[in-house]
């Protein structure tokens, strides 16, 4: 997980925090309160926990946050890849996405 999707992350822990206080979150994200709180304000998660992060954040992001939360989704389907494939497996699906909605004449999803 690189540095601007952590906060990206963060920040919609934050926001969700606020409907759904940080016991709904330790639960929606399966850590405790606590953890929740220490990442919202900058703790590194442990790298199991940054995989509950990645899945929550494609499950409960606004929809504003849609597009971070579509890179998220795609960074959790190249866990295990190379650093160096990911930008070329990110790529590939963009291509293929432009591709499928071109032949179906749909706009490019935003």
């Amino acid at each position: 997980m690189d540095e601007p999707e952590l906060q990206a992350i963060r920040q919609a822990l934050r926001d969700a925090e606020k409907d759904t206080g940080l016991r709904g979150l330790g639960r929606q994200v399966d850590i405790t309160p606590l953890a929740v709180r220490n990442i919202m304000e900058g703790a590194n998660p442990h790298p199991s926990t940054r995989e509950k992060l990645r899945a929550w954040y494609v499950k409960y992001a606004p929809k504003s946050d849609a597009t971070d939360a579509g890179w998220a989704a795609l960074d959790m389907l190249a866990d295990g890849l190379a650093p160096e494939l990911r930008g070329a497996f990110r790529k590939a699906v963009a291509v293929l996405v432009g591709t499928l909605h071109g032949e179906a004449g749909l706009p490019l999803p935003r």
